[in-house]
């Protein structure tokens, strides 16, 4: 079953991101905020079906992480991306977007790799990663394909 979303403006999704980190305890008005994987109760539900670490984490573009930040899909879906790993694991993508009553987040599957058989960023259980790649026939980490990645937001993510 598809999720739903309420088509928006960046900037209003970008106001209502704002808004909710001002309530999180972690908010600091002269910081930068980074805690979006908690931002909310239901994006932090959204995203625990993935287990991976935010010590590197990226919510604007960079060379080394053009795809994060704002951005609006084919079909009209705002949304910020976000990109993050521990130093040991190899880094995954998710977005925030709004659905028409609350910030949601959600973690792509396709073109997005992280061990599916035990929903854990590569690299926190080498023996368990050998056996899901021994399983795919790959030798090493797949790539992330950003692509991919957002053909599975569009069809995962539908307009109401």
């Amino acid at each position: 079953m598809p999720r739903l979303f309420t088509p928006i403006k960046i900037n209003e999704l970008q106001q209502k991101i704002q808004i909710a980190a001002k309530f999180h305890e972690d908010y600091e008005p002269d910081k930068n905020f980074t805690e979006y994987r908690t931002l909310t109760y239901q994006i932090e539900k959204d995203l625990s079906k993935v287990e991976f670490d935010c010590e590197n984490f990226e919510c604007t573009k960079q060379d080394h992480c053009p795809e994060a930040g704002y951005g609006v899909t084919s079909h009209g879906l705002a949304y910020l991306c976000c990109f993050a790993g521990g130093d040991w694991e190899q880094p995954i993508y998710f977005i925030i977007y709004w659905d028409g009553n609350k910030l949601r987040g959600y973690i792509p599957e396709k073109g997005n790799p992280w061990n599916k058989k035990t929903n854990v960023a590569f690299g926190n259980d080498e023996e368990k990663d050998q056996e899901y790649l021994d399983e795919l026939g790959l030798t090493d980490f797949p790539l992330d394909n950003w692509s991919e990645i957002q053909k599975d937001i569009e069809a995962r993510i539908v307009k109401k």
